[in-house]
């Protein structure tokens, strides 16, 4: 299906509803209080609360991935090389085409000129 100018590809927006986020929510404040439910197995509910408890029984990863559901992932940065580090400016439409192809573009010319260099460094080197 092809989209119409305006129109969302997304019409619902961002899912609001987030089970697995609230299920975590209502063990965490169960573990809280004392309670351990029994859930059926396979459950958000249950899964929620043995991650929970692996997490509180100090085991990192499940930790990380508690704050990550409940906080949200920390934001993970995006840098270039030295000579030109990635700088994005939002932009609409065929200006923002053009821009990412320009910068594509750039990055994989530097690529092709480095490996040319390693490839005459390696020839040039004549078994040294």
């Amino acid at each position: 299906m092809t989209w119409q100018p305006g129109q969302s590809g997304n019409p619902g927006g961002i899912q609001k509803d987030k089970p697995f986020q609230q299920a975590l929510r209502m063990e965490a404040i169960a573990l809280a209080n004392g309670e351990r439910i029994k859930h059926p197995r396979g459950s958000l509910r249950a899964i929620a609360q043995a991650l929970l408890t692996k997490a509180s029984d100090g085991d990192v990863p499940a930790a990380r991935e508690v704050g990550d559901r409940l906080d949200g992932r920390p934001p993970q940065a995006v840098v270039g090389d030295s000579e030109a580090p990635i700088a994005i400016t939002v932009q609409r439409g065929e200006e923002a085409r053009q821009y990412i192809s320009e910068q594509l573009a750039r990055i994989a010319a530097r690529q092709v000129i480095e490996a040319e260099a390693l490839e005459s460094g390696d020839q040039g080197s004549g078994g040294e």
